[in-house]
């Protein structure tokens, strides 16, 4: 189902950045163009107005300063007018000195576009701005400032995002901390109030994680309600506040029951008035819940006047079956259930036969009727999840089944292969459930949206068996190693394997093991698909590759180079473009582990050049961090982070955060060689993120580790002693012999310094 963020969308709205929940990744740029500060126009790309451009520019500059100079009383002072619409026009005016950037498009901006602007306004700052300080009026030297307008405008209108829902989700919850971190970048402080997050979904959670995380260093605080019985039941709500007391993110405040004071106040909201004995006999039956008093209330509301208040049931989930018996269309709101917790009103209007002006207006008299449908923000979705749950698990079960079925064969014909499957599944008709989570799982494989793919790949194992039910397991077992859950993943290819020895499982299983650090264990699993006399010759190939990855980690090179060219030329001659690709890096890999930079960078640029022919982005990515490597290597450090930056862009896009670790570890060892301490240790701390995210146990070894380095540098021995100590014990555990051994040598020297050098000899 949709992600339910309303209780941000409410908190947003009083900051004006309730536009960040909106999924608006792609703005239709009409042009973009520099002026200097008195409107002269100095360079411009896109289409262009109607009146002269150096008119608009002028008449847009004067503008600007009427609005300053007005509103200069109340001004803080150094503000700029940064927004301006006109129809379906919006000018962004991002503020240089002494030149200004402006974007016309179509709609509203993203953050993720806002600070494009900003980073478009300071590379040309970094790269031109010495002409444009003391430009004399040569329009030839604003052409290369125009090419960077130009490539930029090319480069978003060719950007990809996924249409699937928890891609989108991921998408919006970056977009709400840029905005956030925009807001209080002015030095306003915010406290953020959430209530009743135990009724929060798996998107709403993990918002709210990543807004704790990323705005921990801002002076923002967070507040969240919750009903202590009910978070039990609501293991996303429950995992989010062990991760938080973890990470040490969370204060708990345990509160008791309302006063009765404070039950009156909720009381008089809904029923408008009351008697003392009402609000004592309803607060006595409540024992002062909030939302039990809420729900009785309504129900009063609704009652005829002078009714037994005694009859009222004894329990909230019986008032809110006895307020769903008084409404008078109890068969649209039974559909709304099944529908999810938002209502999707073409779907309902398919599905009843109903005019969508009727259905509108039914669901509005429900509203009205009952309190249970919320209709402002253009959003229909139930007031609570509890009210819906109740009304959904009431409904008969053979009655429920049609239902979801008839939404299954609604979302089946409109395309939305994922929502079909769901409601075939909860209908439980299993083959259309199957038929349909299948060719969803491998379109949103596609696509990159991970977390649904892995959702109908477990609907596919489920109702599949034999050979079939192995095939979806090591699909799974991917899935679940993109989004780091390793552990998962293992058990699901062991399970796979169990079932049906497959290539596949085996090389998927090996490959695991080869990143968590078990030589020996990979070896195995590798040479006994090379072995096997079932498997095929490009099957074998791909074993014979993990074979050279762990030879190659052994010391054993020219074995490893062997291996490695006889994979290459078995997917030259099977013609599997992404495999050729994916050799010649693992054959750059290797003349980097013999520190043979030039070779591994001429390996890894044939190899990025293939994969970016083919759009292979998941590629692109990898093989941009191993370019951004092998780069800082050479020395060419600023060509290196343009590649790990894009390398991260990519993996933000399609939701790799597996891999997110390792690439910003090794930004952090480029920023420390050029000695920008702060940056690095800020690249480091994401990597350690990351790596404990994902339990990527050899990237975290390796993080700590360079933490303790950089600590050691900056003279801070205490604190680079402590990660030492943390980083030998998981190095050891991923058999890091090199990184060990390096740490022990820099606890060494500590020791030393300290004098304690029997310590240190040891």
């Amino acid at each position: 189902d949709e992600g339910d963020y309303s209780g941000f969308l409410k908190a947003l709205q009083q900051i004006g950045l309730e536009s960040t929940l909106g999924y608006t990744p792609a703005p239709n740029i009409y042009a973009l163009m520099i002026t200097d500060k008195s409107g002269l126009l100095l360079a411009w790309v896109g289409s262009k107005v109607t009146v002269d451009p150096d008119i608009f520019t002028s008449m847009l500059t004067a503008v600007g300063m009427f609005v300053a100079d007005s509103l200069a009383p109340v001004s803080k002072g150094g503000e700029y007018l940064k927004e301006l619409r006109y129809g379906d026009y919006t000018l962004y005016i991002s503020s240089g000195d002494p030149y200004t950037l402006v974007a016309i498009l179509k709609g509203s901006a993203n953050q993720y576009f806002l600070d494009d602007l900003e980073k478009l306004l300071k590379k040309i700052d970094d790269e031109y701005g010495y002409i444009l300080k003391d430009w004399r009026g040569n329009m030839g030297e604003m052409k290369e400032i125009e090419n960077i307008l130009r490539n930029y405008l090319n480069e978003i209108s060719s950007r990809m995002y996924s249409l699937d829902e928890e891609h989108r989700r991921i998408w919006i919850h970056t977009n709400v901390l840029k905005g956030i971190e925009r807001y209080l970048k002015d030095g306003k402080k915010l406290i953020f109030v959430l209530e009743d997050i135990q009724w929060m979904d798996e998107s709403s959670t993990a918002l709210l994680h990543y807004l704790l995380r990323g705005l921990r260093n801002f002076p923002i605080t967070f507040v969240a309600t919750a009903r202590q019985e009910e978070l039990r039941v609501n293991e996303y709500v429950s995992n989010l506040l062990k991760n938080l007391q973890r990470e040490r993110l969370l204060d708990e405040i345990e509160i008791g029951a309302l006063s009765i004071e404070h039950a009156k106040k909720i009381i008089y909201e809904i029923l408008g008035a009351a008697s003392d004995d009402l609000i004592t006999t309803i607060y006595k039956r409540t024992e002062g819940v909030p939302l039990y008093i809420e729900e009785m209330a309504y129900l009063i509301s609704k009652m005829p006047e002078g009714e037994d208040l005694s009859l009222i049931p004894p329990t909230m989930e019986g008032v809110v079956k006895r307020r769903f018996e008084m409404c008078e269309y109890r068969d649209l709101l039974e559909i709304s259930a099944v529908c999810g917790f938002e209502i999707d009103l073409d779907a309902i209007v398919s599905i009843t036969g109903m005019r969508r002006f009727d259905a509108l207006r039914a669901i509005r008299k429900i509203s009205e009727q009952t309190g249970f449908i919320e209709t402002s923000h253009e959003i229909l979705k139930f007031h609570h999840r509890f009210e819906r749950d109740v009304i959904y698990e009431n409904i008969p079960d053979t009655l429920r089944n049609e239902y979801e079925i008839m939404f299954g064969e609604y979302y089946e014909g409109a395309g939305d292969l994922y929502k079909a499957a769901l409601h075939y599944y909860r209908g439980k008709h299993e083959e259309k459930a199957r038929e349909n989570a299948i060719k969803a799982a491998e379109i949103l494989e596609n696509d990159f949206s991970y977390p649904s793919a892995l959702r109908m790949y477990e609907i596919a194992v489920e109702l599949s068996k034999g050979e079939e039910k192995a095939l979806f397991m090591v699909k799974k077992a991917h899935m679940l190693q993109k989004l780091g859950l390793w552990g998962n993943a293992i058990h699901s290819l062991e399970d796979s394997i169990k079932i049906k020895k497959s290539a596949d499982a085996l090389v998927e299983l090996g490959s695991l093991y080869l990143r968590l650090g078990k030589i020996e264990e990979a070896m195995n699993l590798f040479k006994e698909a090379v072995k096997s006399f079932v498997f095929n010759p490009v099957e074998k190939s791909r074993a014979k590759y993990g074979l050279a990855i762990c030879n190659l980690k052994m010391g054993k090179v020219e074995v490893a180079r062997k291996l490695m060219e006889e994979y290459l030329q078995s997917m030259i001659y099977s013609n599997n473009t992404r495999e050729i690709a994916n050799a010649l890096r693992g054959i750059g890999g290797l003349y980097w582990y013999i520190n043979d930079f030039k070779n591994a960078k001429e390996y890894y640029q044939k190899a990025l050049e293939i994969a970016e022919k083919n759009g292979m982005i998941d590629l692109v990515a990898e093989i941009s961090h191993n370019l951004c490597v092998v780069l800082g290597r050479l020395k060419m450090y600023e060509e290196a982070i343009k590649y790990g930056e894009k390398s991260i862009k990519l993996k933000e896009k399609i939701g790799a955060i597996s891999e997110m670790g390792t690439t910003y570890n090794s930004m952090g060892r480029i920023l420390f060689i050029q000695g920008r301490m702060d940056e690095a240790m800020d690249f480091y701390e994401k990597s350690l993120r990351f790596a404990r995210r994902v339990g990527d146990r050899p990237i975290e070894g390796i993080s700590l580790s360079n933490m303790g380095i950089l600590h050691f540098y900056m003279g801070k021995h205490k604190d680079a002693l402590n990660y030492f100590k943390l980083a030998i014990d998981i190095l050891r555990e991923t058999n890091n012999r090199y990184a060990e051994a390096e740490a022990r040598l820099y606890m060494a020297t500590i020791l030393t310094i300290y004098e304690k050098l029997d310590d240190a000899i040891h």
